[in-house]
């Protein structure tokens, strides 16, 4: 298909790999602002330390997906098929999940709780945090080895394909469906009980507060409309990312695999850049990095200019 094709499949590896250099820069951005507090010594909040480590698997992901479509230039099968898939599928879950942990986190700080087990489990995740992190990033890599055994025969074939192809044959079977689904439904159920309970119990906290003598001021309102909104678009994000999982599979066949890959990874980019546009500190570091930029090109530009003349 690729020698009859030859600028379809070139269009498409060109489109991956500009995809994989920007939301690659997206997320590098992120992972310097949180380790550069870090070595200014400036204490990281516990949501910052889920955020760092997100996007840090999200930059693994970006270029094990690359990898493996170059891999198949390749004469070792074992790694081909098995060892990078293996690892980039245990990466995808492992950024699933470290969602899931930040909006249980959010959460456990939001929601209204007096129950002892309830404030039991927010001091206990909040202190041994990195212990859930890597809790959650083994039972990725177990999920992994699910996943791969599943649909590891496709990994060969990395020719772009269009749903109109002959040999677009989408897969349907309860093996493909079951090796997706294990690894995505854990993080989607935790995900979708705490996003249920953060939407409902925060319209019930601004109804006690216009209750009681206190009073809702006009800022207060917008700050919880504004967080409602946020959690309905990240639950939205986290949602196509668990649909792309598991119809990623399914039409393998006919995406290819620089396709598939691309559309693997828009959910996680998409999530990455409301990040920075929802993070007050995040917005403002990349505002001045922009402007710094700016500046310098603008600088660049007058000194060419000067040895001109």
């Amino acid at each position: 298909y690729k020698d009859k094709n030859p600028d379809i499949y070139d269009i498409t590896f060109l489109v991956l790999c500009v995809f994989v250099f920007i939301a690659g820069l997206i997320n590098l951005f992120i992972v310097a602002v949180d380790f550069l507090d870090w070595l200014r010594g400036r204490k990281i909040k516990a949501c910052e330390k889920i955020q760092f480590v997100l996007a840090l698997s999200r930059i693994c992901y970006l270029c094990f997906s690359l990898m493996q479509v170059l891999m198949p230039v390749s004469d070792n099968w074992f790694i081909r098929l098995y060892i990078v898939p293996s690892i980039s599928v245990s990466i995808n879950y492992t950024g699933l999940w470290y969602l899931t942990l930040m909006s249980v986190l959010f959460f456990l700080k939001i929601a209204d709780c007096k129950h002892v087990l309830f404030i039991r489990l927010k001091v206990v995740m909040t202190r041994r945090l990195m212990c859930f992190i890597v809790g959650v990033t083994l039972i990725s890599v177990a999920n992994a080895g699910l996943r791969v055994w599943v649909w590891q025969s496709y990994f060969n074939d990395t020719q772009p394909r269009t749903l109109t192809n002959a040999t677009c044959m989408p897969q349907f079977s309860m093996s493909f469906l079951f090796g997706a689904t294990v690894g995505n439904s854990g993080p989607f159920i935790l995900y979708s009980v705490s996003f249920i309970m953060l939407v409902t119990s925060l319209p019930q906290h601004v109804i006690r507060m216009r209750s009681s003598d206190t009073g809702l001021s006009t800022t207060n309102l917008d700050s919880y409309n504004v967080a409602i909104k946020s959690l309905v678009v990240c639950f939205l994000i986290f949602s196509l990312q668990v649909g792309s999982n598991v119809l990623g599979t399914t039409f393998m066949s006919c995406f290819g695999m620089s396709g598939l890959l691309i559309y693997a990874n828009v959910s996680p980019a998409l999530h990455s850049v409301y990040l920075i546009y929802r993070k007050p500190k995040l917005r403002q570091r990349f505002s001045e990095t922009i402007q710094a930029a700016a500046n310098y090109l603008t600088m660049r530009g007058d000194q060419g200019t000067g040895n001109q003349l």
